[in-house]
């Protein structure tokens, strides 16, 4: 199936829909192992969950989402270094040049994300209005648990900064931390 102009997707995954939208939407393969692609300005609507970046690439079987950039620009091109998939979950907004999403094809729940190369994560602050958290490195490992993700590693070059309070939630520091690790 061929979908071009104001291209629309949608499926059910975990009694939600996942609302999928771009420019041109190929779906290719059988049913027990169907392929999705959009590209061309992609963008990706879930209850708790939306996503955009140039193109999207979901392998239903494998339970694989990839946010990813075409290379279609010229690496002269301003616009085409800046243009990273993002990704939102809940509190946390996730950039990098691809991101993947992988969940468990049975029981079609989020397992885990991957982010690679010039990862950054940024959550708001729990108790600031004005204040976010933020870590950045080469590349990041998150782990889900009811959709909402829970455990974040950075690897290679970390750098964070963080708001730190005492019990009775009162900011006492801000925290900037790099781990450079060559």
């Amino acid at each position: 199936m061929y979908i071009t102009k104001r291209a629309l997707a949608i499926t059910v995954q975990e009694k939600d829909s996942v609302y999928m939208h771009s420019d041109t939407i190929m779906v290719t393969g059988k049913p027990e192992h169907r392929i999705t692609r959009a590209y061309y300005n992609a963008r990706l609507y879930k209850s708790d969950m939306a996503g955009k970046s140039d193109s999207i690439h979901v392998d239903h079987k494998m339970g694989l989402t990839e946010l990813i950039n075409l290379s279609r620009f010229s690496s002269d091109d301003a616009f085409a270094l800046k243009r990273k998939p993002v990704l939102w979950n809940i509190d946390n907004q996730m950039t990098g040049d691809t991101i993947h999403l992988i969940s468990n094809a049975k029981t079609e729940q989020l397992d885990s994300l991957k982010v690679f190369e010039n990862a950054f994560l940024i959550s708001k602050d729990t108790i600031s209005k004005d204040a976010f958290n933020q870590i950045k490195g080469q590349r990041l490992i998150g782990l889900f648990k009811d959709n909402e993700l829970y455990n974040v590693d950075v690897i290679k070059n970390a750098e964070t900064i963080r708001y730190l309070r005492n019990d009775d939630n009162e900011l006492i520091a801000d925290s900037k931390i790099k781990i450079r690790k060559y």
